[in-house]
């Protein structure tokens, strides 16, 4: 015999369990958009330490590509403090300051790090024998004086561009004393400018960095056009083959998407003669030209001061 089914409580029961599902499914997507959005929009912070003495590290600058392939760059506070969200990094970062060693960190590991030690770059034995006599001389070259110039140039894309200069003469040693950048300031976009100085070797490639990789300029230390960067205390030393003087725009005011007349940018020259070389991000090397062979004969106001000592 079969019980007699009521219909009313059967639909009755329906309906509460459509609402818990539906009021589950709610909670479980909110739970699932709030993870999102700290993710994605909550402010991360890093602090960058001297290893040796526990100091905070004011300066030292966060480097990474965003989302749209610009290189973007966060530069700690006076406590040493770098300020960053985690979903403008693509996939990993550097960390770098004047005089200490870099450090990197992929992004999936950088969420759990709080505090970052950095290590004093050592100064190379040849550099203290170097240190103890006494220049002989002084040479320039390139571009060291500021110059008038209506063309400038702008590279946020991770594509280092700079020029090559000899060795002007093997049978002396010859340290680099000053790096010199013909730049246009714009306070509304300030900019952070990175280097490389790059050897070049015996088959006129380009070789090993002979600086930090991640060698920053900040906003504050652009004062005057040119330029002028102190690079004696760091012991670079010119190879037998010359070396590359490159440089990069770092984006620090989030302004990469404005106008171009309202950005500071590097100042270029005509040259005819000089070697140029540019790194291309998806060839992962460096492409060098000479200005005659190329349609462009404009070149980067690049220059350096050399000191020179005897063998």
């Amino acid at each position: 015999m079969s019980l007699p089914i009521d219909i009313g409580k059967l639909i009755l029961r329906r309906v509460v369990l459509k609402k818990i599902m539906t009021q589950f499914i709610r909670i479980i997507l909110l739970v699932l958009l709030s993870t999102i959005y700290i993710y994605c929009f909550s402010q991360e912070k890093l602090k960058i330490i001297d290893k040796a003495n526990g100091t905070p590290l004011p300066n030292a600058t966060l480097i990474f590509k965003n989302n749209q392939g610009i290189l973007k760059g966060v530069i700690a506070d006076n406590e040493g403090v770098i300020s960053y969200f985690i979903n403008d990094i693509v996939d990993s970062v550097f960390i770098t300051h004047v005089g200490y060693n870099n450090v990197s960190f992929a992004k999936k590991d950088l969420l759990n790090i709080n505090t970052i030690f950095l290590t004093v770059a050592p100064i190379a034995l040849e550099a203290i024998e170097v240190a103890a006599k006494q220049p002989i001389g002084n040479e320039k070259l390139g571009v060291w004086k500021k110059v008038k110039t209506n063309t400038y140039f702008l590279n946020f894309q991770e594509t280092f561009s700079g020029i090559i200069f000899d060795n002007p003469d093997t049978n002396y040693i010859y340290r680099i004393d000053k790096l010199f950048i013909g730049i246009r300031k714009e306070r509304k976009c300030p900019c952070a400018i990175q280097i490389r100085i790059l050897s070049i070797d015996e088959k006129n490639h380009i070789n090993l960095d002979l600086i930090e990789n991640k060698f920053i300029i900040l906003p504050e230390q652009i004062q005057s056009d040119p330029i002028t960067i102190e690079l004696f205390k760091e012991n670079i030393f010119v190879p037998e083959n010359g070396f590359l003087f490159s440089v990069q725009l770092i984006d620090v005011a989030n302004c990469s998407s404005e106008n171009n007349d309202n950005k500071t940018a590097f100042k270029t020259v005509e040259n005819t003669s000089q070697k140029t070389a540019t790194y291309s991000p998806t060839k992962q090397k460096w492409l060098i030209a000479n200005s005659t062979t190329s349609h462009n004969k404009k070149i980067l106001a690049l220059g350096c001061s050399l000191k020179k000592y005897k063998k």
